[in-house]
């Protein structure tokens, strides 16, 4: 019986002696004499009539008088005399079909395992790689940047915001490196002192002056984006995502009754003075900013700051029992389970105690809690791992 044949069992009763066997027409074959035991269930009977035709027991259909033949069904409320069947819907071939990963080609094969596309390097552009690379890391900002316009216009340094889009979205696509060609020309023409040439061809720059300009145009023509991925046009990404204040006050000793001077300023970059000399560096992977906070603010953010700590306790625990259970062969308790979230961030946030003034500063950080990622802090999203 092939598979796109349409497959019917067409049972005719013709009593034998007793009413004990049966006579089974399928597909142009007849089987006579097929013992029929009226005490056992109908289960029993389909299982015959598969090891005649090949049908399932599942995917029979048999009618009899007064419905469908159940497994259950007992033959003796029943008047057998006639009984009309069909096989079930063969099962459908898959849409795509199944393909191994020892017969994909290395693109394919990196984007089913879904490894991060790398940037070619097109003579002396490693600055500009790692910068972008950097940049990616920070979820974010790919939501801004695919919601604002991909248009290309006439002014260089405008059209390096939808110029980063296009290339973010071919990385997202690609299994494989990507030559970063028309960014390239953007920033060049946008900033020509990455464009200078020696007798070797184009020379190398500073990833930090890359960062710099490449975020200067971003802070002018990027909007922010909210919790809902929604574009904010009345704020920008940088100064809501990438920016920080410090607050400095300059107080007279010798004057205590003189009101202090106080100055807010804000910055997009933190310096780390490592000092003169070789000497071993070594940074964490995530970055407790508390500490450098006011006293104030402190306590704003010590509700999330608690409730990081709670979940990170909890995914340790779950890790561990995986481990225990995998180590004792019970590979069926093993599995880690993290609900989802149902819930807005702005409504956890608000359920942990986080103060209004926070979770309306678009892009703060309410823990004070960050990731390290490629050399750039980024907000923890694990708050809404609740």
């Amino acid at each position: 019986m092939k598979a796109h044949e349409k497959q019917h069992i067409e049972n005719e009763l013709q009593p034998v002696s007793h009413c004990n066997s049966v006579s089974v027409k399928w597909s142009g074959k007849k089987f006579d004499d097929i013992e029929l035991d009226l005490s056992q269930p109908g289960i029993v009977f389909k299982t015959q009539l598969f090891s005649l035709t090949g049908v399932e027991p599942d995917r029979q259909k048999i009618l009899i008088k007064g419905g469908t033949l159940k497994d259950d069904t007992d033959w003796n409320t029943v008047g057998v005399k006639e009984m009309m069947g069909t096989a079930g819907e063969l099962p459908k071939a898959p849409v795509q079909q199944v393909q191994f990963l020892e017969d994909m080609t290395a693109a394919q094969a990196a984007k089913a395992l879904k490894v991060p596309s790398g940037l070619t390097n097109l003579g002396n552009t490693c600055y500009m790689n790692a910068t972008l690379q950097c940049l990616r890391a920070i979820p974010e900002l790919k939501t801004a940047l695919s919601k604002a316009p991909q248009r290309i216009g006439n002014q260089p340094r405008s059209n390096l915001t939808p110029g980063l889009g296009t290339l973010y979205e071919s990385l997202d696509k690609a299994g494989q490196a990507v030559p970063p060609l028309v960014f390239l020309q953007i920033l060049r023409s946008a900033y020509p002192q990455f464009a200078q040439q020696n007798n070797h061809g184009f020379m190398q720059q500073d990833a930090e002056e890359c960062w710099g300009e490449i975020t200067s145009a971003l802070a002018d023509n990027l909007p922010a984006v909210a919790d809902d991925g929604q574009l904010v046009e009345t704020k920008k990404f940088v100064d809501s995502y990438l920016s920080g204040e410090t607050i400095s006050t300059i107080k007279c000793d010798e004057a205590p009754g003189e009101t202090p001077s106080v100055e807010i300023s804000t910055f997009r970059k933190l310096n780390v003075n490592i000092g003169s000399g070789a000497q071993k560096v070594k940074f964490p992977f995530e970055l407790d900013m508390t500490s450098m906070c006011t006293p104030e603010l402190q306590e704003k953010l010590r509700p999330a700051k608690n409730r990081v700590r709670e979940v990170e306790e909890r995914k340790a625990a779950a890790l561990k029992k995986k481990a225990d259970a995998a180590s004792s062969s019970s590979a069926e308790s093993a599995s880690m389970e993290v609900d989802k979230p149902s819930k807005t961030q702005s409504e956890v946030l608000r359920e942990v105690g986080v103060e209004e003034s926070l979770i309306a500063d678009l892009g703060a950080n309410v823990s004070g809690q960050y990731d390290l990622i490629a050399g750039q802090a980024r907000l923890l999203a694990r708050l809404m791992l609740t």
